[in-house]
């Protein structure tokens, strides 16, 4: 045996000591207990609570704001209101220490034995529900009011449909745009996130 680096030499091989072993607290956890550094009950229902709330606020918003005969003006005008959505399910997540939705479900089914956690839970789906209810509910109304139609290569394109001119925001026939010498570039969008 021969000595290396402080440790022993056998035959070309060479052992080092071990570092010093490393202490381990043990502690028992309930199951309401959360890795260290993660939320709590209390940070959870302040999270979902939120999000529950401000969405609603949104919600309400784009429903009075859409109603009737004003839905045209909030598609075109308002529906970037909609989007404040992304900031609350953003800083939901945030909160929560999480990157996706699914660890925020795991997070709740950890604290799911108690009552207000559920309340909380349920809530959000609640709310979802009647978010998604109100997209298809404005889907459905803006493809009543709309012509359809199935445009196929060679299709032509009736001269009475109307477009709206972006550089204008005003509302012209087709039929008048091809009345005019200039070079026409027609895009077709239909597009509701």
């Amino acid at each position: 045996m021969v000595g290396a680096m402080n440790g022993v030499k056998i035959e070309g091989v060479v052992f080092l000591p071990l570092p010093p072993p490393i202490r381990v607290h043990a502690e028992v956890r309930t199951q309401e207990a959360t890795v260290m550094d993660g939320p709590g009950k209390a940070e959870l229902l302040r999270a979902l609570g939120t999000l529950s709330a401000a969405g609603k606020a949104i919600l309400a918003a784009a429903r009075a704001e859409s109603s009737g005969e004003k839905l045209q003006e909030f598609v075109s005008q308002k529906i970037g209101q909609l989007a404040g959505m992304i900031n609350l399910y953003a800083n939901f997540l945030s909160s929560l220490h999480v990157q996706k939705r699914s660890d925020a479900e795991d997070l709740w089914k950890t604290f799911y034995r108690s009552a207000s956690v559920r309340d909380q839970v349920e809530d959000l789906m609640q709310f979802e529900s009647e978010w998604n209810c109100f997209l298809s509910d404005v889907d459905a109304r803006l493809k009543a009011n709309c012509f359809q139609a199935q445009l196929t290569l060679g299709t032509q394109v009736p001269g009475h449909m109307t477009f709206t001119d972006v550089r204008s925001g005003r509302e012209i026939r087709l039929e008048e745009f091809l009345q005019s010498k200039e070079m026409l570039l027609l895009v077709l969008l239909r597009h509701f996130a």
